[in-house]
């Protein structure tokens, strides 16, 4: 059995004319956000072994704000430029790379194409996730390259407005 925590990045501060999209830093809500709904999940007990993030800086500081609440150091946090402004093929690809030894996996990355994933993997339509939302699958797959084949079932939806 393999879970799989798909998470879009926290709320990040608007683009402006000289500040490129992939450089763009999280707001004060993004970072409140991030740290709310990481430390949801870990009162929950859903706290994956591993984290991927795309390398923008938005996801990846995300990313390390859900890492600091599970007590996973910063430095074992796999960055894929794969991740950024990419299809949905690009995330089958990392999803399959992840190493067999982890059971579960939380890979930060963006919409529309985070939102395309889940949809797939739980073969049906979802509302477009929300900034810093999380949905949790759980697969039969005995190895990660088998998780998109395999039956997926959500686990868990959430958001931070669901904990304000």
């Amino acid at each position: 059995m393999k879970t799989l925590f798909l998470l879009r990045h926290a709320k990040a501060e608007k683009a402006g004319p000289s500040m490129l999209d992939f450089k763009r830093p999280l707001s004060e809500r993004g970072i409140q956000d991030a740290r709310l709904v990481s430390e949801a999940l870990k009162n929950m007990k859903l706290i994956p072994e591993k984290i991927i993030s795309s390398d923008a800086l938005r996801a990846c500081t995300t990313a390390y704000l859900f890492a600091e609440t599970f007590n996973i150091k910063k430095e074992e946090v796999e960055l894929s430029g794969s991740l950024y402004d990419c299809a949905e093929r690009d995330y089958f690809k990392v999803i399959q790379g992840i190493d067999d030894s982890f059971s579960s996996c939380l890979i930060a990355g963006h919409n529309d194409t985070i939102t395309g994933v889940a949809e797939k993997l739980l073969r049906k339509v979802i509302d477009s996730m929300k900034t810093c939302g999380i949905i949790v699958i759980t697969s039969t797959a005995k190895t990660w390259n088998q998780f998109d084949s395999s039956r997926c079932a959500l686990q868990l939806s959430l958001y931070p407005d669901l904990l304000s």
